[in-house]
């Protein structure tokens, strides 16, 4: 299915990466699902295994991809992927992603912590959760928790026409 570039335009700028060029967006809009990946993959992993070690690994990467310009998932598409679909670099994170990765290590520490204090079932509850919700862009291109900070915020980007995703 070929999705229009205004809705590409759409989820791209929905995650804070705004002004980029028509050419670069499909790309990007592919580059941001990497990260979403490996923290699928392996929470699920780690669910899977009821393994609160294995879940607290990705704690770190979730929470430098808060604080810093990016995800250290992001070398993946930076110096590799990039150049097999001849795209730009990633850019700067900016609040949604950053909020989309704060969320998820919040989320991967209270997981661990469920499983940590006994409570087995609400960790697993929880990491199946993660998983699902990092499907969701991981399919579609559609990030749920930058979604949630932009009607938190009231920074909801423009849609020029009907976005389908």
């Amino acid at each position: 299915m070929s999705r229009n570039i205004e809705t590409t335009r759409w989820l791209v700028e929905l995650q804070g990466f705004t002004g980029q060029e028509d050419h670069n967006l499909r790309a990007l809009d592919l580059g941001l699902r990497v990260g979403p990946v490996f923290c699928m993959v392996l929470a699920g992993a780690a669910t899977a295994l009821a393994s609160p070690e294995m879940m607290l690994v990705l704690v770190p990467f979730a929470l430098l991809g808060a604080i810093l310009s990016g995800s250290p998932f992001d070398v993946f598409y930076n110096h590799g992927l990039r150049y097999v679909l001849k795209g730009p670099r990633l850019p700067v994170y900016r609040a949604p992603r950053r909020f989309a990765c704060g969320l998820a290590g919040v989320w991967l520490l209270v997981t661990v912590g469920l499983m940590l204090g006994g409570y087995a079932l609400a960790g697993q509850v929880m990491g199946w959760l993660l998983v699902a919700t990092a499907a969701v862009p991981v399919t579609t291109g559609f990030c749920v928790p930058s979604f949630t900070f932009r009607v938190a915020t009231g920074t909801m980007p423009a849609r020029t026409r009907a976005v389908e995703i």
